[in-house]
């Protein structure tokens, strides 16, 4: 059975995906509701590909967990930018507002499997941008040898 962080009136947050039956929604508002196609929103495989959680009490034999990363995870140009635009503490001289202070991070919801949940941000962003790649070339040139089918890209 899944676990959730609350349910309140008709008010949901599951936090867990333990088997099918758990992918439905509860009658209301379900918030950052699991997947509907059951899959890990990072590698993409089906909840009947998925070894379950087995560390801690709280996701012990979960398939998918709700986990929050990071919107956008700063390259060097932006890094630079933050660090430039820190300031003084107003009436404070010896002390300057941190990169962290001047710029407002917000996060997305995903659910992962046991095996994406652990991967850092950058190899977690890594991986499903290059899951959803692949699926877009399927969709767009089939299940045939995509590298002949595209020509305009150089690829032989």
């Amino acid at each position: 059975m899944s676990k959730f962080l609350f349910k309140h009136d008709d008010l949901f947050s599951q936090i867990t995906v333990d088997n099918g039956e758990c992918i439905k929604l509860s009658p209301g508002v379900n918030l950052n509701a699991p997947p509907g196609d059951g899959r890990c929103q990072c590698c993409g495989r089906h909840i009947s590909q998925l070894t379950p959680f087995s560390d801690t009490d709280i996701v012990d034999g979960a398939l998918l967990v709700k986990s929050w990363r990071p919107a956008t995870i700063p390259g060097e140009w932006e890094r630079e930018v933050m660090y430039e635009s820190q300031e003084r503490v107003p009436g404070k001289p010896d002390e300057w507002y941190g990169a962290d202070d001047v710029f407002d991070w917000s996060a997305d919801c995903y659910w992962e499997c046991s095996e994406c949940f652990y991967l850092d941000d950058v190899e977690f962003y890594r991986q499903m941008f290059s899951r959803i790649d692949r699926e877009e070339e399927l969709a767009l040139y089939g299940d045939g040898d995509v590298e002949q089918d595209i020509p305009e890209r150089g690829l032989k």
